[in-house]
C-alpha cells in the first residue's frame, strides 16, 4: 500500500489529514510533523470541527521540535545546544587560533558577521552530511581578501570549532539532526505522519527514510499530474509508489489585479476590498499575504475592525525602538572629553517617540549654534523643570554608556533605558512587542552568552549589538485562531484560504534579490560538496502557486512607479514593476484566450491607481524658495565648517541643499570608486612613508637625495593591497594602475624640493569662529606642513586635476559692501567664483596661522605675522608632483618682493578672508532661494541631476 499521498493543491491538505487521521482512528495515537509550527493550528481547528467535542489530540510537532526532543531521549548524556551567537562565538575562536599569522587580529564585535556566515555554513555542511576542506585556491578576483584567507583553512577551522564544541560539551541543531541521520536509535512506536515538506538536505532524506521505512505516513502538496521538480527526484530516487489524491471537479479560480502608484494606494485599494464584505471568522476564508515585511506596520493602520491574526516575524532592525538605541549609541560616541556631545546627535537623540516633553529644550539646543555642548551647558539653558527632567534623562540612560565593556554590562543599561521609556512614556501593543522581543531574545544572549564578560569596549559592543539584532525578528503568533490572516508567504505553506490578497508582488520582492554571499560564492559551493542555491527560486515560486492553486478567488497588487535602485541611485529609467510570477499568470490567460490580455475577458479585472495633479502643481519657478523651517536644520548642518562645504555651496547651492541639508546620497561610478580608494591608498603612503623617514619626529629635515623610491613604492602597495575594492579589480586594471603611480610617485620624488623641514603630518585643525553671535567650527585636516627657508607652506596632495589660481584676481576680492546691504543673491556667488575659484588653499593658511595649536609648530610667530609669512600648494600627484602655489614662497621673503604686495596678501588673509567665509557663512542661511549652479557644464556631470527641477 502506497503511503506518499499527493494532494492536489485545490484539496485542503490539513483538513485531509485531520480526516485520515480519524479514519485510520490514530486520532490520540499519532505523532504529526511539519515543517514549522503554524500548521499545527490548523490541523487542530480542522479536527475540532470534525470532531465537535472534547479529545485528545496527536502529537503535533515541528520538524525542528522533534529532532531537538528525540535527541535528547536518544543520548544518555546530552549536550547544550548553542544558540547562533554563541557559535559565533566558537568559530571567532577557531579562526583565531587557526588564522594567527603575526598580524593584527580582529576583534570578536568586527569578525562577528564573518563569524554568523561561517557558522550558517558549518550548518549546512551537517546538514548535507559532508565535512569542511581547505579550499587551496579560491578564487581570489572575486572574494575579499578575509574571505580568501578564511576558505584556504576552511576545514581547519571547521576542525577547530568541532573541537571547541566536544570539549565544552555543547551541541547545535545541525549536528542534532546529523547524528539521528547517521545513528542507530529508536523509532516511534506510534504512526508518524510527515506532512507537507518539500525540498530535503541529506541528512533529513536519511531521516525520513528511516521513518518511512519503520511505516510512517508523507503528504505531498502538489499537481499529481506535474509533480514539482524536486518532488520527482524524491519520487525517483526513492522509488516510491504514490497514491493520488485529486479534486472532484477542476477550481474556476478568478484573478484580480491592481496596480498601484504607490504604497498608500495598494493599501487603501486593499482597505476598499476588505471592506466591501463582511469579514468571515473562518480562520482559512482569507488571507492577506505581505511580501515586504517593512510595509507591515503600515497595513495594520489599514485593516478593517474585526478579528485579526497575525502571524510573522517582523525584523528589529525595522522598529523605532531600535532607531532610538542606535541614536542613543551615536550620542554616546560623539561626545568629546572637552567639547561635550556632538549638538547634531543630540537633537537626533532628542526627537525620538520615546522622549516626550523635549521640544522646549530641542528649541534652546538649536538655538545654541555651536557643533558640541556639554552636560553643563545644557543645564544652564534649561529652567528648572527641564533641569530636572535632563539630569534624570543623562543620569538614566546616558552616562552610563560611558563605562559599558562587555556585553553584560551592555545588557544591565539597556534594562536602564526600558526602565526609564516605562516610567516615562505609555507605550501601545505594537511597542511592548518590541520591548518584549529585546527582554526575551537579545538581553538574555548579552547576559548568559560565552562571551558575556569579554571586553569590547563601547564601539566594538554598539557595532555587535546592531549586528546581532539585524537577524533578530519580532514573532507575531496569531491566537486563538480567527478571523482574517495576516502573514508572510513562508507562512502560509500548507495552508488553503478561500480568498487571498498579495501585496507587493514586485519584482525584486518575489523573488527578492538575490544576496550576494562575500564568502560563499556560486562557484565555490560544488568545490565544498554543497547543493546549488539556485533551488531557491524554485522553493519560492512552488510555495506561491501552490497557494494560489488552494484558493478560489486571488487579488494581486504592485506598485508600478520611478524609484531608485537598492544601490541608492535615483533615476527616472528606473521603475518598481510587477514580478514575473505575475506575468506568467497573465501570459497563461493569454495563451488560453489566444489573445493579449488587455483584449481578452479578464482586462476589467486589472485596475491602476490614478492620481489628481492640479495643473499649477507643475510649473516650475525659476529658483527654489528656501523655506523658513530649513533655516534651523541650515545652522546646525554648517555647525562644522571645511573647506569642502563651502566648495560645494560655491560649486551649487541646490547641490548643497540636496547632499548637505536633505541628505541625500550620491552614488558613486565603479570608476569614481577607483579613484577615490585611489586618493586614499596615495596619502596614506604619503604619510607612512614620511613618518618612517624622519622616524615620527618632528620638526625634521627632509632632502631629496635621502628619499628612497622603492621604500614609497612598496608601502604604497601595501596600503592598497589593504583596500578591498583593489582585489576585485581585474589583473589587466591592477598592472595599469600600478605602472601609473610607479611613474607619478618616481616624478614627485624627483620634484621634491632639495631640502624642507617637516613640521606636520596629516594634522587636524579647527577653531571657533562667530557670525552674527553664533559660534560655528572651522575645520579641516591638513596633509602636511612644511618650514622652507622662513617660510611656512600648507600641502595638500591632489591626485585629480588642479586649477591654477591667480593672485591678482583674488587679493582685489572685497565682500564687505555686499555684507554691509545684506546682498544675498545668485550673482555675488558668480563673482566670488570668477576671482576666487578655489577657496581650501586660503581657508587652510587661515586655519593654519590663526589656529592657537599652531603655536607649539611655530613659537616665534603669531597671528598676522605668521599669515605674512605662510603660504599654500597643491602637490599635483597626478602629473609630476609639482606645487601650485597660492603665492609663491620666495614673493614672501624680505627683499624678494615689494612689502607692499607682501602687506596686500596678509591683510587680505587676516581681515577680507574671514569677512568672506562670514559672507558665505551668511549667504548659505539667509539667501531667499536655492540658487542653481553658477558655471556652465556643473549639471551636465551632476549626481543630482535626474532628481533636480532646477538644473540648467
Amino acid at each position: 500500500m502506497a503511503r506518499i499521498f499527493v494532494v492536489h493543491p485545490e484539496k485542503n491538505l490539513l483538513q485531509l489529514v485531520a480526516s485520515h487521521l480519524l479514519q485510520r482512528k490514530h486520532l490520540s495515537k499519532a505523532l504529526v510533523i511539519f515543517p514549522h509550527r503554524r500548521p499545527a493550528a490548523f490541523l487542530q481547528y480542522y479536527l475540532a470541527q470534525e470532531i465537535n467535542g472534547p479529545c485528545l489530540l496527536p502529537t503535533i510537532m515541528s520538524f525542528e521540535d522533534w529532532i531537538r526532543k528525540t535527541y535528547v531521549l536518544t543520548r544518555n548524556e546530552a549536550e547544550i545546544p548553542l544558540d547562533e551567537c554563541d557559535q559565533a562565538w566558537l568559530v571567532y575562536r577557531a579562526a583565531r587560533k587557526v588564522l594567527k599569522d603575526g598580524r593584527q587580529e580582529l576583534s570578536f564585535d568586527e569578525f562577528f558577521p564573518w563569524a554568523l556566515r561561517l557558522a550558517a555554513l558549518f550548518r549546512e555542511f551537517d546538514l548535507e552530511l559532508t565535512d569542511a576542506r581547505d579550499i587551496h585556491y579560491p578564487p581570489e578576483e572575486s572574494l575579499p581578501r578575509k574571505a580568501v584567507e578564511i576558505l584556504e583553512k576552511l576545514g581547519q577551522i571547521y576542525d577547530t570549532f568541532n573541537g571547541l564544541l566536544a570539549k565544552g560539551n555543547w551541541t547545535t541543531s545541525a549536528k542534532m539532526l546529523r547524528f539521528l541521520a547517521e545513528s542507530e536509535f529508536p523509532l516511534p512506536d506510534m504512526p508518524v505522519y510527515l506532512i507537507g515538506f518539500y525540498t530535503l538536505t541529506k541528512a533529513e532524506d536519511h531521516l525520513f527514510r528511516k521513518l518511512y521505512n519503520n511505516g510512517a505516513f508523507i503528504y505531498w502538496y502538489a499537481e499529481p499530474d506535474r509533480l514539482p521538480e524536486f518532488y520527482e527526484k524524491w519520487r525517483k530516487e526513492w522509488n516510491a509508489e504514490i497514491h493520488e489524491i485529486k479534486p472532484d471537479e477542476p477550481r474556476n479560480r478568478e484573478f484580480f489585479f491592481f496596480e498601484a502608484h504607490d504604497l498608500h494606494a495598494e493599501l487603501r485599494e486593499l482597505e476598499e476590498r476588505l471592506s466591501s464584505e463582511e469579514l468571515n471568522t473562518r480562520p482559512d476564508h482569507c488571507a492577506v499575504v505581505l511580501l515586504s515585511i517593512g510595509n507591515l506596520i503600515p497595513l495594520l493602520y489599514f485593516l478593517p475592525k474585526g478579528p485579526v491574526n497575525l502571524t510573522m516575524g517582523y525584523p528589529l532592525k525595522l522598529t523605532g525602538l531600535f532607531a532610538f538605541l542606535k541614536s542613543l549609541f551615536a550620542l554616546v560616541l560623539s561626545r568629546d572629553e572637552e567639547k561635550g556631545y556632538h549638538l547634531e546627535e543630540l537633537l537626533e537623540f532628542l526627537k525620538s517617540p520615546y522622549l516626550e516633553n523635549t521640544y522646549s529644550l530641542e528649541i534652546k539646543l538649536r538655538e545654541y549654534g555651536a557643533p558640541f555642548v556639554t552636560l553643563e551647558d545644557i543645564l544652564n539653558l534649561m529652567g528648572p523643570d527641564l533641569n530636572k527632567f535632563v539630569k534624570n534623562l543623562f543620569d538614566k540612560i546616558v552616562l552610563p554608556f560611558d563605562k559599558v565593556q562587555t556585553p553584560a554590562d551592555l545588557s544591565r543599561n539597556l534594562r536602564k533605558v526600558f526602565n526609564f521609556i516605562e516610567a516615562h512614556k505609555s507605550v501601545d501593543v505594537l511597542e511592548i512587542e518590541f520591548l518584549a522581543a529585546i527582554l526575551e531574545k537579545v538581553l538574555p544572549v548579552l547576559e548568559g552568552s560565552l562571551f558575556s564578560d569579554v571586553s569590547m569596549g563601547k564601539r566594538g559592543l554598539f557595532r555587535f549589538f546592531e549586528s546581532m539584532v539585524s537577524s533578530v525578528r519580532v514573532p507575531f503568533e496569531g491566537e486563538p485562531l480567527q478571523g482574517l490572516q495576516i502573514m508572510g508567504l513562508l507562512e502560509a505553506r500548507l495552508l488553503s484560504f478561500d480568498k487571498l490578497f498579495f501585496l507587493d508582488v514586485n519584482e525584486g520582492v518575489l523573488p527578492d534579490v538575490e544576496e550576494v554571499n562575500p564568502l560563499i560564492p556560486h562557484g565555490v559551493r560544488p568545490a565544498l560538496g554543497l547543493p546549488d542555491r539556485q533551488k531557491d527560486e524554485e522553493i519560492l515560486r512552488y510555495h506561491f502557486e501552490r497557494l494560489i492553486q488552494s484558493a478560489k478567488e486571488v487579488h494581486l497588487f504592485w506598485q508600478f512607479q520611478t524609484t531608485g535602485s537598492g544601490s541608492g541611485k535615483a533615476g527616472f529609467n528606473e521603475k518598481k514593476t510587477r514580478s514575473r510570477y505575475v506575468e506568467k499568470i497573465i501570459w497563461d490567460i493569454e495563451k488560453r484566450e489566444e489573445k493579449f490580455f488587455s483584449e481578452s475577458r479578464e482586462a476589467h479585472r486589472l485596475r491602476k491607481s490614478t492620481l489628481d495633479l492640479q495643473p499649477q502643481g507643475l510649473l516650475r519657478p525659476k529658483f527654489l524658495h528656501k523655506d523658513d523651517r530649513f533655516r534651523g536644520i541650515i545652522k546646525r548642518k554648517i555647525g562644522k565648517i571645511s573647506p569642502s562645504l563651502l566648495a560645494t555651496y560655491l560649486e551649487c547651492p541646490l547641490k548643497f541643499f540636496y547632499s548637505k541639508v536633505l541628505g541625500l546620497s550620491s552614488p558613486q561610478l565603479p570608476e569614481e570608486i577607483e579613484h577615490t580608494q585611489l586618493g586614499i591608498a596615495v596619502h596614506g603612503a604619503l604619510e607612512k612613508f614620511f613618518r618612517k623617514t624622519v622616524k615620527n619626529r618632528f620638526p625634521a629635515i627632509v632632502r631629496r637625495k635621502n628619499l628612497k623610491f622603492e621604500k614609497l613604492f612598496g608601502l604604497f602597495k601595501t596600503v592598497l593591497e589593504e583596500q578591498d575594492f583593489y582585489r576585485l579589480l581585474s589583473p589587466e586594471k591592477r598592472f595599469l594602475m600600478l605602472k601609473g603611480a610607479e611613474y607619478r610617485l618616481r616624478k614627485y620624488l624627483e620634484n621634491h624640493p632639495e631640502e624642507t623641514e617637516i613640521l606636520g603630518l596629516e594634522k587636524d585643525y579647527g577653531m571657533s569662529f562667530e557670525v552674527d553671535g553664533s559660534i560655528f567650527e572651522l575645520f579641516g585636516r591638513i596633509d602636511r606642513i612644511d618650514r622652507r627657508g622662513g617660510c611656512y607652506v600648507v600641502l595638500d596632495y591632489k591626485t585629480g586635476y588642479v586649477n591654477g589660481i591667480r593672485t591678482t584676481k583674488f587679493l582685489d576680492l572685497d565682500v564687505s559692501p555686499w555684507l554691509s546691504k545684506k546682498k544675498f543673491d545668485r550673482e555675488t556667488l558668480e563673482e566670488i567664483v570668477e576671482r576666487l575659484p578655489d577657496l581650501q588653499l586660503p581657508f587652510y593658511v587661515y586655519l593654519f596661522a590663526k589656529n592657537p595649536h599652531s603655536a607649539c609648530l611655530v613659537s616665534e610667530e603669531k597671528g598676522e605675522e605668521l599669515l605674512k609669512k605662510t603660504t599654500a600648494a597643491y602637490v599635483k600627484l597626478r602629473e609630476k608632483g609639482e606645487e601650485v602655489y597660492l603665492i609663491k614662497p620666495e614673493e614672501l621673503l624680505p627683499g624678494r618682493q615689494s612689502a607692499e604686495r607682501v602687506e596686500k596678501y596678509s591683510t587680505w588673509m587676516d581681515e577680507k578672508f574671514p569677512e568672506l567665509l562670514k559672507y558665505l557663512v551668511l549667504h548659505i542661511m539667509e539667501a531667499p532661494e536655492w540658487y542653481p549652479a553658477v558655471k556652465e557644464n556643473i549639471c551636465r556631470y551632476c549626481e543630482y541631476q535626474k532628481i533636480c527641477r532646477y538644473a540648467v
